[in-house]
């Protein structure tokens, strides 16, 4: 329902994070403001420093240029970042000691594991606009993930979103009641449907050519 409200807002395909990015364990939910982190060609240092830092009460959102040869984080610093209150983890790469780090039931969403060792150089940064995928984030934006994935909500437009939000919510609960009270076995053709349709699929129908 927020992308949807996202896509009204004209936010293209929601605002929703590549499905790559997926929680490592099922049922795992984050809603929290975002602190960004650049961390690029496997550099975790930014990470480090940014659970240190700006972990309380905060989304850490890491954006590490697609890097695929390697992960970004183990055991030891999400212990830091729960004990350090943060809310999760959305990284757009891979961490490690992943059995560990179920035991700590912190919330995690990544692209998987991989074993090997993470460098620490100077670069990257922190609390800076970034994009992953096709979606800007910046610190401060509210992050919601579940198992359906990932959406991005600039702040200065979360009212509009659940408006928009509680709008679609309605409708589809009406269509759901639509749809229990129907009866399918007087349905022949497609027109027979229409009430259960949404306005462009009726569309659809009534300007097709076959």
């Amino acid at each position: 329902m927020l992308s949807d409200g996202l896509n009204e807002l004209g936010y293209k395909n929601g605002n929703v994070l590549p499905a790559s990015i997926k929680g490592i364990e099922a049922n795992q939910k984050i809603i929290g403001l975002a602190t960004t982190i650049y961390a690029p060609h496997g550099n975790s240092l930014p990470f480090h420093l940014a659970i240190y830092k700006y972990a309380k009460n905060r989304v850490l959102v890491v954006e590490t240029g697609n890097y695929e040869d390697g992960p970004y984080i183990g055991d030891i610093l999400t212990l830091t970042a729960k004990l350090n209150l943060s809310q999760g983890f959305i990284i757009n790469g891979y961490i490690r000691d992943i059995e560990d780090i179920r035991k700590l039931d912190f919330p995690i969403f990544c692209k998987g594991a991989m074993p090997n060792k993470p460098s620490k150089k100077d670069e990257g940064t922190i609390n800076h606009t970034i994009k992953i995928g096709n979606v800007e984030i910046n610190s401060g934006d509210i992050i919601v993930a579940d198992e359906d994935g990932i959406v991005v909500i600039p702040l200065d437009k979360i009212e509009k979103v659940m408006e928009n939000a509680d709008k679609k919510l309605l409708k589809e609960e009406k269509r759901k009641g639509l749809i229990k009270n129907f009866n399918f076995s007087k349905a022949q053709e497609l027109e027979d449907y229409f009430d259960l349709m949404t306005k462009d699929v009726r569309e659809y129908i009534l300007n097709r050519k076959f």
